[in-house]
């Protein structure tokens, strides 16, 4: 595929339809203010794989001389004396033509912009936490302990990158249990070993930003969210754990030998086609001859493609919208938290057997029907549950029992509810 290499000069409104004014966006308008910020990694990213890592390893050797702060040309040669001098040169005059490097005609000398450090303080913390993290969690949160260490206000968008990084890891790794591959779910339990140590340490700030604000409401919340996709992540760990010990209980070994299919599975991933080849060059005189393959059982399999593929084909309707109930809604889980809160008290105090419809009195019919169903849960003795709100409301000392009459009741958007009696354990024998 040939790109054609983008015009310097081409303005941004450009990319945008005609009617847009870009002025009135700011994520745009941000981004602009710091125009000066993406030339720097122009200059050091255009170009190909080798010549970006040579820009990058003069930006660092010249960033961490201790004892210059500037340079003049025959210093930056000594300084980079393994260097072929006209490639040296090239990419000096790079850089110089970029924010990130600065000369001064009066007295000949290089300097390192502000702009410059940054833009190498930034690619030495993504190229150290790459090296030993391969998530991406250390880097991200390395970002949000720096800005809270600086006391700075969180930022959302940080917050969200390392969210949908925690929710993506979840997904792999359930991914990989439902596979069954011992190749994967060992590659999960590796990942969740190395960012464990990054969990720890960012858990420590997360839990302060939502026990003391975030600064603003939607960092607040995007904070409650990563704390529950950590916990979600942490207790992937003994899931990831049953499944190896399973796979471990079926491991077939070959004969004698001692080595398990899985074994040299894993041992022929780790090899390219060519050597993969190679060990049967010569070895095999004669094709092996599929005689399990037989005709009739070829035509069935043809058969159904052609049914699957016709059936595919034909246009399927989708049936027509219905109105959503009106005053029903999706409680976030914080909301349905703290209507079990304030339900809480009610249960506690029953002493005698009452109606479901003299305890569920709420405002909408959404919040009547939260209500009953959470009466599934009432009573169920909360066995492998948490030692939270939800499990004190399956040890009440309650017996929930339905039936199949149903009655008429005043309340708000509710006009009939079934009856159910709730009494406590010790009466109603």
């Amino acid at each position: 595929m040939i790109v054609e290499d983008e015009d310097q000069n081409e303005r941004l409104d450009s990319f945008f339809k005609k009617d847009v004014e870009i002025d009135d966006y700011a994520d745009l308008y941000s981004l602009r203010k710091n125009e000066m910020l993406f030339d720097a990694f122009s200059a050091i990213f255009k170009g190909s794989p080798a010549s970006v890592i040579a820009r990058i390893f003069v930006l660092k050797g010249l960033a961490s001389d201790d004892v210059c702060t500037s340079w003049s040309p025959s210093q930056i040669r000594a300084l980079f004396n393994i260097m072929d001098d006209d490639k040296l040169d090239r990419i000096i005059g790079r850089l110089r033509k970029s924010p990130i490097l600065n000369y001064d005609s009066n007295d000949g000398l290089y300097r390192l912009s502000d702009i410059g450090r940054m833009a190498v303080s930034a690619l030495n913390s993504i190229n150290a936490f790459s090296q030993e993290d391969d998530t991406g969690l250390g880097f991200m949160f390395g970002q949000i302990a720096a800005i809270d260490s600086m006391g700075v206000e969180q930022s959302p968008e940080a917050l969200q990158h390392l969210l949908f990084r925690l929710n993506s890891l979840y997904e792999d790794f359930e991914n990989s249990i439902v596979s069954g591959s011992e190749r994967r779910i060992k590659e999960s339990e590796r990942k969740l070993k190395s960012m464990q140590k990054f969990v720890s340490k960012g858990s420590e700030i997360i839990a302060r930003l939502t026990k003391e604000g975030a600064g603003n409401v939607e960092a607040y919340r995007l904070a409650q969210k990563i704390g529950r996709a950590q916990s979600r992540l942490s207790n992937s760990s003994a899931t990831i754990h049953r499944s190896l010990n399973k796979i471990e209980r079926q491991r077939i070994d070959l004969g004698e030998s001692g080595i398990s299919v899985s074994e040299i599975s894993n041992w022929l991933i780790e090899r390219d086609i060519e050597s993969i080849a190679s060990l049967i060059d010569g070895k095999i005189a004669h094709l092996v001859k599929p005689y399990f393959i037989l005709s009739d059982l070829l035509m069935d399999s043809a058969e159904d493609e052609l049914l699957r593929e016709h059936i595919s084909t034909e246009k399927q309707g989708l049936p027509e919208p219905v109105d959503a109930v009106e005053g029903f809604t999706d409680y976030e889980i914080e909301d349905a938290l703290k209507i079990i809160e304030e339900w809480m008290p009610v249960l506690q105090a029953i002493d005698s057997p009452v109606k479901m419809s003299e305890i569920i009195r709420a405002d909408s019919f959404g919040k009547s029907s939260y209500l009953m169903s959470l009466l599934s849960i009432v009573g169920t003795g909360g066995q492998g549950l948490p030692d939270n709100i939800v499990g004190d409301l399956a040890r009440l000392s309650l017996d929930v029992m339905p039936s199949t009459e149903s009655e008429e009741v005043d309340h708000i958007e509710v006009s009939e509810m079934s009856v159910v009696r709730i009494a406590p354990k010790e009466m109603d024998k």
